[in-house]
């Protein structure tokens, strides 16, 4: 009775059952007759308007019937940013979860970038069945950034990042949008398809005329393989084993009218898309293919150095948490909070795939002031992603205000975080950074150029470089 919420206290009630038997707690008898009552009571509840925080949906009783379907009527915020519209038809799968009805069947029990009802304010986040993938907001998981060859990276990509990927709503609803719009009848080329062919699978089902789904970590593309094999798709999807760029040519003399890709790093170009996309639209498609993103950018902002940023090594006796050394000036840190930035983020690095706008080398020039008083320790980034010309942006630091941290939801981009020399900042002074992407192998080079002038025009700090 303390939990107003009904549909709340279901998921607890399911939770609290699920968790006892797992752990050998005995049996819950407790919490299986609430669970009958909570039901009984949903099942025969009076219907009514009800607003979540994100969408309205009509006659919703405490949270809409488990399986209802309902319209919805107003959206806002995160839900309306990820493409929810008015008229979308949503169902409850249970108290915490909604999705699109056109995707149940794409997305299992994927849910979306929002909440059909929230956690009622008097329900701790600390419950003990509450089981955390990552730290919390108040501690920061950091790794030493190490920037890397892709066929490297591809050997150890695992199912975990992929599961990962997947698992990013709103960086996977960017893509179905813009691959329904696009593959119509059109032959796609999809560059690092993974181990379960997902988006290739997404292009068939959107009605492309066939798909060449290229993956270089072989374990990767035998698992792809047998997925296209058990879903009847061996007819629409070709899975080839390897790096697109040692391919000579796709089977039966075609050519790429649509290359779709999802190579991004915490810089955007770091895990080799450049480099792959440009060969690929050399030597692999039309002059008329369409990338899938449209396009990318690289944000930077001078930033502080959030507290208890701690480096996480896992082992297999124990696990060990350290400060990071001031010596690892490049850091991958978890959900970087942008409250920390001293001025606003702007585009440091901008791809436009659609336009065919990839250069061999960037240069930017950037300027930022400070807007207020604070101790200035490096750069952070993060990368927004453009599906098709017209969209939406999903970016990874937008991200992070559409994950719910009580039930384990975290965006699978990590921010890049440059440390340079500890600088006293205050409001009105000038942070010139000078950034360069040369992309002329596989692997970019990037260097970064900083100079810290007070208001009165005075260096204060720089030029400091950095080069990795």
């Amino acid at each position: 009775r303390s939990i107003p919420d009904l549909v709340a206290a279901r998921w607890h009630c399911l939770k609290a059952i699920e968790l006892s038997k797992q752990q050998g707690r005995g049996d819950m008898e407790e919490a299986q007759e609430h669970l009958e009552k909570i039901d009984e009571y949903l099942n025969n509840g009076q219907e009514t308007y009800v607003k979540s925080k994100y969408v309205t949906v009509k006659k919703r009783p405490f949270g809409m019937r488990i399986s209802e379907h309902r319209k919805v009527i107003l959206v806002k915020g995160a839900a309306k940013e990820q493409g929810v519209e008015i008229g979308d038809e949503v169902v409850a799968l249970n108290g915490r979860r909604i999705e699109f009805r056109e995707f149940m069947s794409v997305f299992g029990n994927l849910t979306l970038p929002f909440d059909i009802q929230l956690y009622p304010k008097n329900v701790s986040e600390n419950l003990e069945y509450v089981w955390r993938a990552a730290p919390s907001s108040k501690i920061l998981a950091a790794v030493q950034y190490r920037g890397d060859d892709p066929r490297n990276l591809c050997d150890n990509f695992t199912i975990k990042h992929y599961k990962g990927t997947l698992q990013d709503r709103p960086r996977v609803f960017n893509y179905i949008k813009a691959i329904n719009e696009t593959v119509w009848d059109r032959v796609v080329l999809d560059i690092g398809c993974g181990p379960a062919a997902y988006y290739s699978r997404m292009a068939v089902k959107a009605g492309a005329k066939h798909v060449y789904a290229v993956e270089a970590n072989l374990q990767h593309a035998m698992s792809a393989m047998e997925v296209v094999e058990k879903t009847n798709l061996t007819d629409r999807i070709t899975v080839l084993s390897g790096f697109s760029t040692d391919i000579e040519e796709l089977p039966n003399n075609h050519k790429a009218e649509v290359i779709l890709h999802d190579n991004f790093g915490e810089v955007a170009s770091s895990d080799g898309a450049v480099y792959a996309i440009s060969d690929a639209l050399k030597r692999l498609s039309t002059d008329y293919a369409t990338v899938i993103p449209f396009a990318v950018e690289t944000m930077i902002a001078p930033t502080e150095l959030p507290p208890k940023v701690f480096m996480w090594w896992d082992s297999p006796k124990t696990r060990r948490v350290v400060e990071p050394p001031p010596s690892y000036r490049l850091l991958s840190i978890f959900s970087f909070p942008k409250n920390y930035s001293l001025s606003e983020f702007q585009p440091a690095e901008e791809l436009n795939f659609g336009n065919r706008d990839i250069p061999s080398r960037r240069h930017t020039a950037l300027e930022f002031e400070v807007e207020r008083d604070g101790n200035f320790t490096g750069l952070v980034s993060y990368i927004s992603v453009v599906g098709r010309e017209g969209l939406p942006p999903v970016t990874s630091m937008q991200m992070i205000t559409h994950r719910n941290f009580v039930i384990g939801e975290f965006p699978s981009w990590w921010n890049l975080f440059v440390r340079f020399p500890e600088t006293r900042v205050t409001k009105g002074d000038h942070i010139k950074v000078d950034f360069e992407a040369c992309y002329e192998e596989g692997q970019p080079l990037y260097s970064a150029v900083v100079t810290v002038t007070a208001r009165n025009g005075t260096v204060v700090m720089g030029p400091e470089a950095i080069q990795w």
